[in-house]
């Protein structure tokens, strides 16, 4: 008699447990799905919920599983077909949310590589005007440089003919004085 009340307290026990993880496990699979009808969650995100989901729906099975173990200890096939049942009810429900979660993250992985690939794109234009710029910006400072060698040599050639222009004074007012001697003498 011992043996049944033991199994009957520990059934108990089980339920009690049961009814705890599988609060835990529909309120996770809610925190999921109500994730994904959010606006846009991250990756990592949805990923941290079904790992939640996966560990509380692994402690209800583990509990069920082992209620399952106590009813065919009783001898009770109407209450382990219940438990079978419900087994079967958490499989499903968990196969449902994980599938909807695999199916956001596979659309958002294809937004994500559409993303990827505008930015590259993007990318690719601004370097292309940056290249652009750069010819341009080569091609001004060789005008420039072409410029200032060509100032360099005009300010060369008048400093030259300044020069000249200076002797050929000299050399005319040297004329000058040698004439003005020349008449007076």
């Amino acid at each position: 008699m011992d043996n049944i009340e033991e199994i009957e307290d520990r059934i108990e026990e089980l339920k009690q447990e049961k009814a705890k993880a599988n609060s835990a496990f529909t309120r996770s699979r809610h925190k999921l799905l109500q994730l994904l009808e959010d606006d846009l969650p991250s990756r990592r995100a949805v990923r941290g919920a079904q790992e939640i989901l996966n560990k509380n729906q692994e402690r209800a099975m583990e509990l069920l599983s082992t209620l399952s173990t106590e009813y065919a200890k009783k001898k009770d096939k109407s209450m382990r077909q219940n438990v079978t049942t419900e087994m079967e009810k958490i499989d499903a429900e968990l196969t449902e949310a994980q599938d909807r979660a695999q199916e956001y993250l596979d659309n958002r992985k294809d937004e994500a590589s559409s993303i990827a690939t505008m930015d590259s794109e993007t990318v690719w234009q601004c370097r292309i005007k940056e290249l652009r710029a750069r010819e341009q910006a080569e091609a001004l400072q060789m005008e420039v440089d072409k410029r200032e060698q060509q100032m360099a040599r005009m300010s060369k050639e008048l400093q030259n003919e300044r020069e000249r222009l200076l002797t050929a004074q000299l050399e005319s007012k040297e004329r000058f004085k040698e004439l003005n001697r020349e008449i007076e003498n």
